[in-house]
């Protein structure tokens, strides 16, 4: 009875985790955010912070989702789930936040990048500009490919399992089974 239920509880602590196929979540240095806006590296750059501070100044070539660290919406990045996306606010606080509501309440699986804020972004030299928010390509955009598009699992997933853990799923499963059906006898 012991082993079975040690067998069932590793399969139900474990079973989470295998079907989960995220992607990253990296916090980066100005200098680093920087350079990866000179490289392409995001499918799209997100400015999270309030519509005044927007008006006061942004980061170039960004899409503008108020307040989504908290109580804003989605709908500019429907159609981004599985996409590489950098994510900044004034300090790097409310970024972590939108992070979180995107990976938890939203399911994104792509890349996530805190990019921290303008304040750092200023302190390193950087310029911020006053233009209008672009839209993100890959809003509901059915012609755009993400750059890092599931990385664990492009395109190859039978009801959000990777298939490369579907034979470890089924593995967990028969053990516990095995290990019932061993002691029944």
């Amino acid at each position: 009875m012991r082993e079975a239920l040690t067998s069932l509880l590793t399969f139900l602590v474990f079973f989470p985790s295998l079907i989960y196929s995220g992607g990253v979540t990296v916090e980066l240095t100005s200098a680093e955010f920087y350079k990866s806006i000179q490289n392409s590296t995001f499918d799209a750059v997100i400015d999270v912070r309030r519509a005044d501070e927007w008006e006061d100044g942004h980061i170039a070539d960004t899409t503008f989702v108020e307040n989504l660290g908290s109580s804003g919406t989605i709908d500019a990045l429907l159609g981004c789930e599985k996409c590489s996306l950098a994510i900044y606010c004034r300090s790097g606080a409310r970024a972590g936040d939108a992070i979180k509501r995107l990976r938890d309440d939203f399911n994104f699986t792509g890349d996530l990048y805190n990019g921290l804020g303008v304040k750092q972004w200023k302190e390193e030299g950087y310029d911020l500009v006053k233009t209008d928010s672009i839209g993100a390509p890959c809003n509901n955009n059915d012609a755009y490919s993400c750059k890092n598009c599931s990385p664990d699992c492009p395109d190859s997933n039978i009801s959000g399992i990777c298939d490369k853990y579907v034979s470890t799923i089924a593995l967990c499963f028969i053990s516990v089974i095995t290990s019932w059906y061993s002691f029944s006898i």
